[in-house]
C-alpha cells in the first residue's frame, strides 16, 4: 500500500481540503447543494479497522424497490438515518418523484431504464442486491451504461459504500484503500502479537494461556494481513468469506479478559 496516492478530499464552502485520508470515503464525485448529509459506521473485524464515511446531498433520493426480504432489511437499517431521503416503491415504473439530482435505487434485480420515467432516466444510479450477505457482490447499472458491472464487497459496512459511490469504479478504488488500511492495522497487530508470543516462550510459559491466545491471534491477524495483501492483485472473496467466520473466534480470544484472565489486550 505504500506510495499510493488517493486525491479524495472534502471541501465544505472555503474550509478545504478536510483531511480525511485515513478513512474511506463514498459518495457522489461532486456534491451540490446547502446541505451534506453524513454517515459513519465503523469497519470491525471485530478490532478497528477504519470509519467508513457515506455522503450525500439533500437532493438525493434513495429508493427502495420491490418486497424481497433483502430490500426490506436495508430499507430498515437505512430507515434509522432520517436525514437521508428515501422512498419504496413495488415496481419502478412507480417512481414518480422530481425535484432531486440523484437516484440511486436499490433493487434485487437489474433494472430496464424504459421503466424508468423518461425525466429522471439521466439520473438513476441502480444497485442491484439479489443476496444479501456478510460477503458478496453488488450489481452497477448508470445512465451511461444500462448494462450490469458487479463489484465484491466485505461486510456490510462495504455494501453500503458501494450503494452512496458514484460508481462502480469509484467504488472499487474507495474499497481497496479500506483494504490497504486493514493491511497496516492487521499487520501492527501481528507484530505486536507475535513480541508476546516471544515474551511468553522466552520466560518458560508456552503452556500458558496467555501463550496460546497470543498464538491464535497471531494466526488470525496474520490471515487478515494476508488477505488485504492479495487484493492488490485481485480480490479475494472466497478467502474473506473465511475472515467472516474468523471474527467470532477473535472476538472470543478478546472477550476472555473479562472472565478473569490476566493476559495484556489483544487490541
Amino acid at each position: 500500500p505504500y506510495g499510493r496516492v488517493y486525491d479524495t478530499h472534502l471541501c465544505v464552502q472555503n474550509l478545504c481540503p478536510i483531511d480525511i485520508r485515513p478513512d474511506a470515503m463514498f459518495g457522489p464525485n461532486r456534491i451540490y447543494g446547502d446541505k451534506v448529509y453524513t454517515w459513519t459506521k465503523k469497519w470491525q473485524l471485530p478490532f478497528d479497522v477504519t470509519t467508513m464515511i457515506y455522503l450525500a446531498s439533500e437532493r438525493t433520493l434513495f429508493v427502495f424497490v420491490g418486497t424481497e426480504p433483502n430490500i426490506e432489511t436495508l430499507y430498515e437499517e437505512f430507515d434509522d438515518h432520517t436525514l437521508y431521503k428515501k422512498t419504496r416503491v413495488s415496481l419502478i415504473n412507480q417512481l414518480d418523484v422530481s425535484g432531486f439530482d440523484r437516484y440511486v435505487i436499490i433493487s434485487a434485480v437489474p433494472v430496464d431504464y424504459n421503466d424508468i420515467k423518461s425525466s429522471l432516466q439521466s439520473k438513476s444510479h441502480v444497485r442491484i442486491i439479489s443476496n444479501l450477505e456478510e460477503s458478496g457482490t453488488v450489481g452497477f447499472q448508470g445512465p451511461d451504461d444500462n448494462s450490469v458491472r458487479p463489484a465484491e464487497y466485505y461486510t456490510r459496512a462495504l455494501l453500503w459504500g458501494a450503494i452512496f459511490a458514484e460508481d462502480a469504479p469509484t467504488y472499487e478504488c474507495t474499497r481497496q484503500k479500506a483494504l490497504d488500511r486493514l493491511y497496516i492495522v492487521a499487520r501492527l497487530l501481528e507484530t505486536r502479537a507475535d513480541l508476546l508470543v516471544h515474551h511468553y516462550a522466552d520466560a518458560g510459559l508456552e503452556d500458558g494461556h496467555c501463550y496460546n491466545r497470543f498464538y491464535d491471534a497471531w494466526l488470525l491477524f496474520g490471515q487478515y494481513k494476508n488477505v488485504a495483501e492479495q487484493s492488490w492483485s485481485g480480490y479475494p472473496i472466497n478467502d474473506f468469506i473465511d475472515l467472516n467466520d474468523n471474527k467470532d473466534t477473535l472476538d472470543n480470544l478478546f472477550k476472555e479478559a473479562l472472565r478473569g484472565f490476566t493476559c495484556p489486550e489483544l487490541y
